[in-house]
């Protein structure tokens, strides 16, 4: 009689262990996802917000106001120190810029 309680106490806690590593690897597994899904939707802030500041910065260019950039005005615009500087803080040089537009044009 003695062996089969120690066989059956050996089955209670190896299956209280089990549930409890299943409780810690779901709560580590949902907390994994909730990262994943707020690291995407700062990813896709960051990218409004890029694209925000891109907008104003062709709009504050457009000096006749035609909702179109010509070439002069571009290039108007990288000569401006304070628009020269909004493309910098926005990690693009003047030279890649240049290079924007002709791959657009």
């Amino acid at each position: 009689v003695q062996w089969s309680f120690k066989v059956y106490v050996f089955l209670i806690v190896y299956c209280v262990f089990n549930v409890a590593i299943a409780a810690f690897v779901h709560q580590t597994t949902t907390a994994h996802q909730e990262d994943e899904a707020e690291r995407l939707r700062q990813v896709r802030r960051d990218k409004q917000l890029y694209v925000d500041k891109l907008t104003d910065l062709f709009e504050d260019a457009d000096e006749d106001q035609s909702g179109t950039l010509t070439y002069d005005e571009f290039c108007a615009m990288l000569k401006k120190p304070a628009l020269s500087e909004q493309l910098e803080e926005l990690e693009i040089t003047v030279s890649e810029a240049q290079e924007l537009w002709d791959a657009i044009d």
